[in-house]
């Protein structure tokens, strides 16, 4: 039953690659971009400590009011998600 299910995702993925080659899509090369953006926009990406040491407090305000604003726009995407 499982192969069966892969199969299927496989079928439905080359249709989806299909559909957006006609419309002038890379989809491989757009998901790689939106990987590569993901992981550069994580908010979780916490640097060394001692590098905050280093920061007065305007600058580490600002980096955290940056942190903040990134985790409030995933958890807005991901309530969205959740509420359908």
């Amino acid at each position: 039953m499982l192969v069966l299910f892969e199969d299927y995702q496989e079928r439905q993925m080359q249709q989806r690659r299909f559909l957006a080659a006609i419309h002038g899509i890379n989809l491989d090369k757009e998901m790689k971009k939106q990987t590569k953006k993901q992981k550069e926009d994580s908010a979780f990406m916490f640097g060394d400590p001692k590098e905050y040491e280093k920061m007065n407090k305007e600058e580490r305000k600002k980096k955290t009011e940056e942190m903040m604003g990134k985790h409030k726009i995933m958890v807005g995407e991901v309530m969205r998600k959740k509420n359908g």
